[in-house]
């Protein structure tokens, strides 16, 4: 078994507290007793929290801690305490580093992993319970990893909104995640009540804006001027358009953080209170309306055809160096691991976003968010598109992270990172002649060395045919035929003139 190396704050720490300074007339910590929690199996991240904050209480020397938490084992813990005691430091982080070996899955990168594809099945606040179980139990991500992987587990409905309002932390997220399911709830509530009455003003209301405007229109057309202003529609429409009331206005940052402060709802002008529904509704009609001097002539043909004539906008691409030379002077080559495995990571700095191959996929149960296909140009000059998005833990030699990749089928590599994830790491000191990266995380320093030179190797014939299975777009083979010369030894002229001589013996 390996052994803890003495890390300063394990995941099971519980953060020092400061405390005001002690009321006299008050009993002191020594006078308190606080009672020692047993511990015999099971999950022990709750158990070594307890000891840590009892510890912490009664400012125990760091020597006596083994001792103090040995005697409060029971039955199964207490038998492997016995039985591996000596494979271990003997001190309290040494008996914690066993405990979770023993009753729980150590491996940091399993909850990471599972932290990374969770997503909301039920209400917000589970959501909220079980994220924060394993984030408890995943070290080395920061507030603002915790933050994506969270705004990005949230169901469809409320995640969009939740991530238009920017929250800055973890709790803001989860405030305004509840705020948006109570939205979406009464929501359902409302439509489900309309549904089962008959809403004639509303109904009356929407047939008799769609004939204003139509009209309105159509007077345009034939050269006349229009009546119809945006003021008069908004007059005519809102105040019997209460129930047909979404609720899809958004509001500025600015607008949020007062609204916030003033502890109003953020659709209406109430003060938001538990259970608080909003009473009315408001729909907000904007219509362009063109100057008569400014509005062409139309002919005939196009006033009956209603033909309109839009121009087209080339879709932005998305420029990626891969089928390249690989070894230019922004890239590099590494290996790192996903899922388990080694995979063969490019970096470049000429990408716009991160790419994954759907291979990677297969036997990795990761969400895949199904978004808009992003365009995207090799440098060979095909184009390809992306097959939706997942959010994906991966590590690079001693650097572990979180970050959003497309889903694409590059060649040549399996995981490309570009500019998005490079912004991520700061200031970046990068030696191409190297291939060496160091940057800081967190105050940690990392230090990324890249492949430099891919030298050209001989391969057998069953490695040759796996070769040319994979996926492709182009080979380089060289077969160059193996020959043999012989070489014969020079003979001694005395040797070759007997040799002759006697040539039927020879």
């Amino acid at each position: 078994m390996g052994h803890l190396n003495g890390p300063q704050h394990p995941y099971w720490h519980y953060p020092a507290q400061h405390h005001p300074p002690h009321d006299p007339s008050l009993p002191t910590m020594r006078q308190m007793k606080l009672e020692f929690c047993t511990f015999s199996g099971g999950d022990p991240v709750e158990w070594l929290n307890k000891v840590e904050q009892f510890f912490e209480f009664y400012q125990i020397p760091e020597e006596k801690k083994l001792a103090i938490a040995t005697m409060h084992l029971t039955e199964r813990a207490s038998d492997r305490w016995y039985m591996f005691r000596h494979e271990f430091p003997p001190t309290w982080l040494g008996l914690a580093d066993l405990l979770m070996r023993e009753f729980s899955c150590h491996n940091v990168l399993d909850y990471q992993a599972a932290l990374a594809r969770m997503s909301q099945t039920g209400s917000v606040e589970q959501y909220k319970e079980q994220f924060t179980r394993l984030s408890r139990r995943a070290p080395g991500f920061s507030q603002q990893v915790l933050l994506s992987c969270f705004l990005g587990g949230l169901k469809s409905e409320i995640r969009v909104d939740v991530k238009a309002q920017k929250p800055k932390s973890l709790y803001e997220a989860c405030e305004l995640a509840k705020i948006y399911e109570e939205r979406e709830a009464s929501q359902r509530n409302q439509n489900k009540s309309n549904s089962s009455g008959r809403p004639f003003s509303a109904i009356q209301t929407s047939q008799f804006s769609k004939a204003t405007l139509a009209a309105g229109s159509s007077q345009a057309g034939r050269g006349q001027p229009s009546h119809i202003r945006p003021a008069m529609i908004q007059n005519l429409v809102a105040p019997n358009m209460g129930k047909l009331n979404n609720g899809n206005r958004r509001l500025s940052q600015a607008e949020y953080q007062e609204r916030r402060a003033r502890n109003q709802c953020f659709f209406c002008e109430e003060l938001f209170r538990p259970g608080h529904n909003c009473r009315k509704g408001q729909l907000i009609v904007i219509e362009v309306v063109q100057d008569e001097a400014d509005q062409p002539a139309l002919t005939d043909n196009e006033g009956v055809e209603g033909a309109t004539h839009e121009e087209e906008i080339p879709e932005p691409e998305i420029q990626l160096q891969i089928l390249g030379e690989h070894n230019t002077s922004d890239t590099m080559q590494l290996k790192g691991v996903f899922n388990d495995k080694q995979v063969h990571v490019l970096i470049d700095t000429g990408a716009s976003h991160n790419f994954i191959h759907p291979s990677l996929l297969k036997k990795f149960k990761a969400k895949i968010v199904d978004i808009k296909p992003l365009k995207v140009r090799l440098a060979s000059g095909a184009l390809m598109q992306t097959k939706g998005q997942v959010t994906v833990a991966m590590k690079l030699q001693q650097f572990t992270f979180l970050a959003d990749f497309y889903i694409l089928p590059i060649s040549g590599c399996e995981v490309v990172l570009g500019a998005s994830w490079l912004r991520t790491l700061g200031d970046i000191t990068w030696n191409f002649e190297t291939m060496k990266m160091q940057f800081y995380h967190e105050q940690v320093k990392y230090t990324l060395q890249g492949e430099t030179k891919s030298q050209a190797s001989i391969i057998s014939c069953k490695s040759m045919t796996r070769l040319l299975k994979k996926e492709k777009e182009a080979v380089m083979v060289q077969l160059c035929p193996i020959t043999t010369r012989n070489k014969t030894a020079e003979t001694h002229p005395k040797i070759q003139q007997l040799l002759q001589q006697f040539v039927e013996v020879f």
